[in-house]
């Protein structure tokens, strides 16, 4: 393993334990955003440059049945 290998695993492995993907917190995912642009020499006017905004769609499922918990 090369030693730039090695180094991505472990920046990779950083951002792991900042990011929190079970309660998605904005703070930590706008920590791990400035930490990418920082590693690729990015102002956020060079990230504004290049980001498209894809479309989204949100939608209410109405649920006919629901199901009563066991307790």
């Amino acid at each position: 393993m090369s030693a730039d290998q090695l180094h991505a695993i472990e920046t990779l492995t950083a951002l792991m334990d900042v990011a929190n993907q079970t309660v998605g917190v904005a703070f930590s995912d706008l920590l791990v955003v400035e930490t990418v642009l920082h590693a690729r020499g990015w102002s956020i006017q060079d990230w504004e440059e290049v980001y498209t905004d894809l479309p989204n769609r949100q939608l209410n499922v109405v649920v006919k049945v629901r199901v009563k918990s066991c307790k």
